[in-house]
Formats: C-alpha cells, structure tokens, sequence
C-alpha cells in the first residue's frame, strides 16, 4: 500500500522533513516508508483525544492530492509519445500586464502546439458548474485550444457530458475519474493516455503556432 502514494510529492518539503540520507541496494527497502511518513508529519495536525486511543491526525488538501494526482497520469503517459505536458506552467492571460495569469494544471502538447488542456476538480457536483466551465474556456482561448478537460472524482460527478461552446471551437470535456478503486492508478493512466491519443489524432485546435502566437502578444 505505501507504493500507492508514489506518485504523490510535495512542491516544498518543511525543512525539518528533508531526507539528508543516501540509498542504496541495502535500504533501499525503506524508502516508501520514509516517503509515507513525511507525507504524515507535514499533514500532523493539533491532536484530538476522543475514545480510548489517542492519536495525533493529520490533514490531507484533497483538492491538492487530487490534482497532483492527476498531473502525476499525464506525465506518466506522454513518456512514450511525441507530446509532453507541462503542469501548471502560467500563461499571460491578456497584454495588460494588470491582469491575472493563467495556470492550468496540464498543459498538453504536440511540438509547439497546445492539443489539449486538462483541469482537476476534487468537489461534488451533479453537472460542471459555470466557474469550472468559464475557466477552462479561458484557458482554450488563451493558449489556441479546442480541447479542455475538467476531471472530477468519480463519486462526485453524477454524469460526463461534453459542452460545445457557442461562437467558439472549444469543447469543454467533463469525465469522472474512479480514485477508488485498487487500480485506480492504473484507471487514471488510461484515461490520460486516452485523451492524449485522442487529442494527438485531431491535432487540438492549434490554428496558430506558438512562435506566431507570441509574437502576437507581443505587437
């Protein structure tokens, strides 16, 4: 079970939770564990004595857990493929230099070409709500897209649909991710490697290249 949490990391790690030790063939063995246990005292939380046990508890963001989670399949799955993701890499949403950045979680590419985009969203909702949606339109538009994800858990989804835009190209992908399950990394890996494929055979939108689409920002 401790091999389940491989594919989670932290962005900082606390100082005091950096492993100042070197592995090698003969403890090796315990580096999962080492991993699980960081993943505890950097989510340790004010300790609760309810019931004849005490325990200390710890917090997990799953909001956080989920999107690395996710970020984590699609870059497992473009390894053997011409595309490459880049997570969370911000992208100047307009040429005034006062308005926000854009950031989506995946950005997946062909070349200089954005194919697709792909958002994870850790909440319950029985459709994908306005925000979820606008967001990911926002992202399509800025970066030339046609093809967005929003990828929810599962047992928060009741439904996949996918949302053509009017007066758009973009189609906004709602698909649910089964996280509980056994081989639930294995699940999500398929379905990244699916929406790769898919996106790599349609060529996303990707009307302008990226050299020509900086240099459009730019002017």
């Amino acid at each position: 079970n401790f091999h389940k949490f491989d594919s989670v990391g932290f962005e900082r790690d606390a100082r005091h939770l950096r492993a100042h030790r070197h592995y090698h063939r003969l403890n090796d063995d315990y580096r999962p564990i080492h991993s699980l246990c960081r993943m505890f005292l950097a989510g340790t939380s004010i300790s609760e004595k309810v019931g004849t046990h005490e325990f200390k508890g710890f917090l997990l963001n799953m909001n956080t857990l989920f999107e690395e989670f996710v970020q984590q399949a699609f870059i497992s799955s473009v390894r053997y493929t011409t595309a490459s993701a880049a997570i969370q890499k911000s992208e100047p949403l307009s040429m005034n230099a006062r308005a926000p950045m854009v950031r989506p979680d995946v950005t997946i590419r062909e070349g200089a070409a954005v194919i697709s985009i792909a958002d994870a969203k850790y909440k319950k909702d029985a459709e994908p709500r306005n925000p979820d949606i606008y967001q990911v339109v926002a992202y399509g538009t800025v970066l030339k897209c046609s093809r967005t994800y929003l990828l929810y858990p599962y047992s928060e989804l009741d439904i996949e649909d996918d949302f053509p835009i009017l007066n758009s190209p973009i189609i906004v992908h709602a698909r649910r991710v089964n996280i509980s399950t056994p081989d639930c990394v294995t699940a999500v890996e398929t379905i990244a490697r699916d929406i790769i494929a898919e996106c790599q055979r349609s060529g996303g939108l990707a009307l302008v290249p990226e050299a020509a689409y900086q240099a459009e920002l730019a002017s």
